[in-house]
């Protein structure tokens, strides 16, 4: 038997649909067991590398969950359904019509998804505005900022940077002197926009202790504060 007439054989569409669902059954349990807090390559933990994952399926199990959530939200339990579906029909030699358009289909689904997700919890609102005969898209978009008192908080040296930085886009007045980042330090502009510093919740700054509960509850304490004084 030549090799291209292995592949095309029932013996190996079997061999391809057992691992697909195999695959498929692991990255089920993975994502079901993730834990954020689980040491994986993309992140460190006070333990090490060589602590010991909760993830069932070890720390590989760790790394695929944190990738695939990171990657496509919750659409990863799609991502995990879609494997079963092709390991299925792979193994019952049931071919996938127009893989290439369906491929691209998917695709573009699970890439948008997640953003359809983050809307969720203002469609019902949308819906019914809709169907009074409203079209309020300004509503369900966003909120406009400009002109408002604010408190932001920039996570992490990189969240407090780009705020300045977009300041310096949109015109608006810089703070005198540069400010320096540092938890918990406050600049304040002159259009009444307070920016707080604060370190990013990262696994490795709370595992090492450099980001406590207390020191990230007391930033947003402060911004709160400060929302409430100014209205």
């Amino acid at each position: 038997m030549s090799e291209g007439s292995f592949w095309k054989s029932r013996l190996a569409g079997e061999a391809v649909g057992v691992v697909l669902l195999l695959a498929g059954l692991l990255a089920a349990l993975a994502l079901v067991s993730f834990d954020p807090r689980d040491p994986n390559i993309f992140s460190t933990t006070a333990g090490g590398e060589a602590a010991s994952p909760d993830n069932w399926i070890g720390g590989f199990g760790a790394s695929l969950a944190a990738a695939m959530y990171a990657l496509f939200g919750l659409a990863a339990w799609g991502v995990t359904g879609l494997i079963f579906v092709l390991g299925w029909r792979r193994f019952w030699g049931r071919p996938l019509p127009n893989p290439a358009s369906k491929a691209t289909g998917i695709g573009l689904l699970l890439f948008s998804l997640p953003m359809l997700l983050s809307l969720a919890r203002r469609v019902p609102q949308a819906v019914s505005s809709t169907k009074a005969g409203r079209w309020e898209k300004n509503r369900f978009v966003g909120v406009e900022l400009m002109g408002k008192t604010l408190g932001i908080v920039g996570l992490g040296r990189i969240g407090w940077q780009a705020y300045l930085r977009a300041r310096r886009t949109l015109g608006a007045s810089a703070a005198r002197p540069a400010p320096q980042f540092a938890h918990g330090a406050m600049t304040r502009f002159d259009d009444g926009v307070t920016l707080i510093a604060s370190y990013h919740p990262s696994q490795q700054n709370t595992f090492t202790g450099k980001l406590t509960r207390p020191m990230l509850r007391g930033v947003f304490t402060t911004a709160r504060r400060l929302l409430e004084t100014s209205t």
